[in-house]
């Protein structure tokens, strides 16, 4: 009895020396790959009690070749629906034949990246799966999911991530509400080519470490969701190629970016003024704006410069209208301060200006003061318009920028085909010599025609947008968009 006594301690402490190796078996020393469904099954099997991944965990189902064979056929994660930890990345990618993350309900953080690509079932629309997950370490990348529509399902993600946001070439994605307790993103955020109207669930988003590209969104008309941005830490702020996006507010909170702005090729974009202040206090390192609205600020930088400039004189409007062949002009202001008077200048083509008139101001005053001119010389096509103010002590400020259309006392100009594939003609009935001269987007100018009588050849210009200035010695003409197409 004495002899069992003193073994059985022995046998007891070895007891539990082996069920703490067996317990701490439960999961697999490392990262994680499940290529098929197999192995989802395998993993169920080997680990029935494993809540944590110690590393990565890939789920690729184009990872299963077999004697050069790509086969799908992962069709649930059931069996990996004790995981509540992954401390490393989770990529789930071209797993063509999965309806929804059912599975992985219980896994609430991801330790460095969250990858879901490429994944096109008909049924995987939301991220239902995911709906435990607030936290992940570094990068968000959603893209080529040809029938996701929205980000539901997950859980609202919150704080900080140290890398990137990538949403990008899910054609049906309408929503990424699930974003939007994200404060800052430690690199760049793109959001490019999906179908959001709004840019909802960046609502808190306050710095960006790296770039912001709102790019080829084929619906969107607000990015008022980036009202909380401030700081966009390098390379460029690029809105381009939106072309319902009517207005910029959302980044009139922005108050750093080192690098660019970037605002071009927004068919409807015409009213920028949230984004003045980038301009007014230098914000950015550079500025390219262009191909934006027709006729309306955004459409070249420097009508933006002007539309944005301030002035010491209290301008409560500025009006043009077409009235017997002139151009009338009239504007009013509300407060004067050392107004020696005003200069009206005139563009053919809002980047290069004349001065064609001046207007005497009234000093300094407080009461209201009605000013006009009659331009008689119009331009057939678009006329831009500004006022120079002039200080006593010879500063300068100018207005915002308006602008009008002529027709012309007849259409004597005409430009075809339009759009033009391989050649343009124009056609007019102008004496001497004239010339035309065709610019690109932002204003350079790549082509001289000194003889209209013959076809341009515009198949040396890649597709875009262009603007042939007609022209004599003395004065512009006319001024039409062309756009060139393949």
């Amino acid at each position: 009895m004495k002899s069992f006594l003193k073994v059985f301690p022995f046998f007891f402490l070895l007891s539990i020396f082996f069920g703490s190796i067996r317990l701490q078996a439960q999961c697999p020393s490392g990262g994680v790959e499940i290529f098929s469904q197999q192995s989802v099954t395998d993993f169920q099997t080997a680990y029935p009690n494993c809540t944590k991944i110690n590393g990565d965990l890939v789920i690729n189902d184009s990872s299963d070749v077999v004697n050069g064979n790509y086969t799908a056929d992962i069709t649930s994660l059931a069996g990996l629906s004790k995981l509540d930890t992954i401390t490393g990345s989770l990529t789930i990618r071209s797993c063509s034949q999965l309806p929804s993350l059912q599975g992985l309900n219980h896994i609430q953080s991801v330790g460095t990246d969250l990858f879901i690509n490429e994944n096109d079932h008909t049924d995987f629309k939301t991220l239902a799966g995911l709906d435990a997950l607030t936290s992940v370490g570094s990068s968000i990348t959603i893209r080529l999911n040809d029938n996701l529509e929205s980000l539901s399902g997950m859980g609202t993600l919150s704080g900080s991530l140290t890398g990137r946001i990538k949403i990008t070439d899910n054609p049906k994605l309408g929503s990424m509400t699930p974003l939007s307790n994200i404060t800052a993103a430690g690199s760049d955020v793109t959001i490019k080519r999906n179908h959001l109207t709004t840019l909802s669930g960046l609502d808190n988003l306050q710095t960006i470490g790296g770039f912001l590209n709102v790019r080829e969104e084929p619906v969107i008309t607000d990015i008022s969701a980036l009202s909380s941005l401030s700081t966009v830490g390098n390379n460029v702020l690029n809105i381009s190629n939106n072309p319902l996006l009517t207005n910029l507010t959302g980044l009139e909170n922005v108050t750093s970016i080192n690098g660019d702005l970037y605002i071009s090729e927004n068919g409807e974009l015409g009213d920028c003024d949230a984004v003045c202040h980038i301009l007014n206090d230098s914000l950015a390192t550079g500025y390219i704006v262009g191909s934006n609205k027709l006729n309306s600020p955004c459409q070249y930088l420097t009508v933006l410069q002007s539309h944005c400039a301030t002035l010491p004189i209290g301008l409560t409007y500025f009006s043009s209208r077409i009235t017997h062949g002139t151009v009338y002009l009239e504007w009013e202001t509300s407060s004067e301060k050392n107004n020696d008077g005003q200069f009206v200048e005139k563009s053919h083509n809002g980047r290069d200006w004349q001065e064609i008139a001046w207007v005497d101001g009234h000093g300094t005053t407080e009461e209201l003061q009605d000013y006009s001119f009659v331009d008689e010389l119009p331009y057939e096509g678009i006329n831009y318009y500004r006022l120079k103010q002039v200080d006593y002590d010879g500063k300068e400020e100018w207005s915002h920028v308006i602008s009008t259309y002529y027709e012309g006392k007849e259409k004597s100009i005409r430009l075809y085909p339009n759009p033009a594939n391989k050649q343009l003609f124009i056609q007019h009935h102008l004496a001497g010599n004239v010339q035309a001269v065709v610019y690109d987007s932002f204003g350079n100018n790549v082509l001289i025609i000194n003889d209209l009588s013959k076809a341009i050849d515009v198949s040396v210009l890649p597709e875009g947008i262009y603007y042939v200035q007609i022209q004599n010695q003395l004065q512009v003409l006319n001024w039409q968009k062309v756009v060139v197409l393949r």
